[in-house]
């Protein structure tokens, strides 16, 4: 392990890190290294990105996924509204606690992603029992990292995902044993997103083909990419993978991943400066799909 990657492992969302953030001239230049270095191990991780494993087939079509275009996010005309909102009420009963769900007219802290994944997701509803692994389960301790608050309930998303599909098969990962307990709806697995052999038992365990992947977990560029390497080839023809909660400084970062992407497959990617949200710093969302 070198310097670079001893720092992020001892201080990333630590005190450290936050009295860095607040100290001026220091911010600046720790931020300019944070950016680089993220950039760096994005890139290298997304370069050992494979071909999917899943042929496609005549029964499971690739062009069937509605991704909006970021004009409609920007535009945010009535029928995408109506059908963020919908999607918002519905996905509000089985976890009402899951912020990037629900309406930002009720819920102080929405994300705004409801928006896009009404249309994303509308294909997949279609066809009933589908697979979905959701990357970042959530344990409601605000001093862990990446913890929520001691009213989140844990896995809060399976839930949800395991109601709105009815009959799938729901999978959940996270690093902190504390939130893998299996339910009747779904089942759960710990992987560190920083280790791409962990990302790798992972994707052997739960195997191929899925049809929704979902990375909410550490939220930086380097679990990213080595969460994305290690799973996008399991996406299914017709499947979606959502990354979310994007920070504004790598919005660059994701909106050129389409031009050296593997050619396999194509990314649309919604700024938080484009959503519905209120919250600040809001998070951008991704949104990768296999080429036809």
């Amino acid at each position: 392990m070198n310097l670079s990657d001893r720092l992020i492992a001892q201080f990333h969302q630590s005190s450290v890190s936050a009295t860095i953030r607040k100290t001026p001239g220091v911010s600046a230049m720790a931020g300019r290294w944070w950016l680089r270095v993220q950039t760096e191990k994005f890139r290298a991780a997304m370069s050992t990105l494979s071909p999917p494993q899943v042929p496609a087939s005549v029964e499971i079509p690739v062009g069937l996924v509605n991704v909006p275009a970021v004009a409609d996010a920007v535009m945010k005309m009535p029928p995408y509204i109506l059908a963020g909102e919908e999607f918002s009420d519905e996905m509000a009963e089985w976890c009402p606690t899951t912020s990037k769900f629900i309406s930002i007219t009720r819920v102080p802290g929405s994300l705004g992603y409801q928006d896009i994944y009404a249309p994303v997701l509308g294909h997949l509803r279609q066809r009933g029992a589908v697979r979905i692994l959701e990357v970042g389960m959530g344990v409601n301790d605000p001093a862990a990292a990446s913890g929520m608050g001691s009213d989140y309930i844990p896995g809060s998303s399976l839930m949800g995902w395991s109601h709105y599909f009815e009959g799938s098969e729901v999978h959940g990962a996270d690093i902190d044993e504390r939130c893998l307990i299996d339910t009747e709806w779904y089942s759960t697995h710990k992987v560190d997103q920083r280790d791409p052999a962990s990302l790798g038992t992972l994707a052997s365990l739960v195997n191929a083909p899925l049809d929704l992947i979902v990375d909410d977990g550490l939220h930086t560029p380097e679990a990213n990419g080595n969460t994305v390497a290690a799973l996008l080839p399991l996406l299914s023809p017709s499947g979606v993978m959502v990354v979310e909660d994007i920070l504004p400084e790598f919005d660059a970062l994701w909106e050129g991943l389409g031009e050296w992407l593997d050619g396999h497959y194509e990314v649309s990617y919604f700024p938080s400066r484009h959503l519905r949200h209120n919250r600040s710093p809001g998070g951008g969302i991704a949104i990768i799909t296999r080429r036809a």
